[in-house]
């Protein structure tokens, strides 16, 4: 254990590599927003600036698209966006992908985005730097139990 250690600690020193991430959570588990509001926590605690953007399930509202137009002159001290459930937005076509991936890619250099929600595009994961997808093995819902404050609500 203390050799892989070593072999992973060497890994870190010598890569020279510091960028900016883009990360996607999706899937049909329960989790995603929830992490990425717990990275944004910790970018919180880490003294920098951070933004969210919740897409809502619906056609009512265009501001996410007012967002997207300006995206690329976001302030570059802005170093952590939470862009939650931005995948179903893409999904039901509230938005371009093309735009979308295009703005992603002129973000800051330094700035981390998050990008949740179920049914990533096949091209927001051959962008982003790392994908989690996030299965669903067993659900208190199955078993009638309502969702509980401070786990779900």
């Amino acid at each position: 254990m203390l050799r892989k250690k070593a072999v992973i600690d060497e890994r870190i020193a010598n890569s020279p590599n510091e960028c900016g991430l883009l990360l996607v959570l999706s899937g049909n588990g329960k989790g995603k927003s929830s992490s990425a509001f717990g990275m944004l926590a910790r970018a919180l605690g880490h003294g920098m600036q951070c933004g969210v953007v919740q897409f809502i399930k619906g056609r009512n509202s265009t501001g996410e698209e007012l967002f997207f137009r300006r995206f690329p002159e976001q302030n570059p001290a802005i170093g952590f966006v939470v862009l939650d459930e931005l995948n179903i937005a893409l999904k039901h076509g509230y938005l371009d992908l093309d735009q979308v991936l295009g703005d992603l890619q002129a973000r800051p250099p330094m700035q981390h985005v998050i990008v949740t929600g179920r049914g990533a595009k096949p091209e927001m994961i051959e962008l982003a730097d790392t994908v989690t997808e996030m299965g669903m093995v067993k659900h208190a819902f199955q078993a009638g139990i309502r969702a509980q404050k401070g786990v779900e609500l």
